[in-house]
């Protein structure tokens, strides 16, 4: 279940695949607006997961916005919108795209990507279930992945150790990721922070 906070209405509708729905939740209470779109499926242990980052999302944007209205005016108003792409691959697998963009009062409004990837058993697609668990694979694509954003102009405003901390052969920096038709886009949300706001 959600973390339920202002007033809403939830809906659940069909989907093009008859095993996932999708969830709706659309705030009534106008000083604590938001709109969040996320996917439902027949398996616990993934709803669980994508409840998991839509509560943490809903919860930070409220608790925050509350603390505004304490402090300095409760007609000040916020936004909050999650929305999600989902994506097919070979008719086994599945690949969750949860987008949340933020806006506070007083702050940078902040921009993040989530994923989950799934079997059509509900079993979750780690990252380093995709690789087996080879390190060194890992560390391939860790090179490959530094190699083209240092080489692409376009991101040559983000410092160059930064990118490396990001994309360093750790496990936990590629979690975020997609498979899609004949590849995989990779998300490094404090990347997207410096304006790298594109799958690699």
């Amino acid at each position: 279940v959600v973390f339920s906070g202002p007033n809403s209405e939830t809906t659940e509708t069909n989907s093009p695949y008859s095993h996932i729905r999708i969830v709706t939740d659309v705030s009534n209470d106008k000083y604590l607006p938001f709109a969040i779109q996320y996917p439902t499926t027949v398996h616990a242990n993934i709803n669980e997961q994508i409840v998991a980052i839509v509560d943490y999302e809903k919860q930070q944007y409220i608790k925050e916005m509350q603390s505004l209205h304490a402090k300095y005016d409760k007609n000040i108003v916020g936004e909050l919108n999650i929305s999600f792409e989902m994506y097919e691959f070979e008719e086994n697998y599945y690949s969750f795209l949860l987008q949340t963009k933020r806006s506070i009062p007083g702050k940078k409004p902040t921009h993040s990507y989530n994923t989950v990837v799934m079997d059509n058993d509900g079993n979750v697609i780690s990252v380093d279930k995709l690789l087996n668990y080879n390190e060194e694979s890992l560390k391939t694509l860790s090179s490959q992945i530094q190699a083209f954003i240092l080489n692409e102009d376009k991101f040559s405003h983000i410092n160059e150790m930064v990118i490396k901390g990001q994309t360093s052969a750790e496990w936990g920096n590629f979690e975020e990721f997609i498979i899609h038709e004949d590849h995989i886009n990779f998300y490094f949300n404090n990347l997207v922070e410096k304006q790298l706001n594109e799958p690699l």
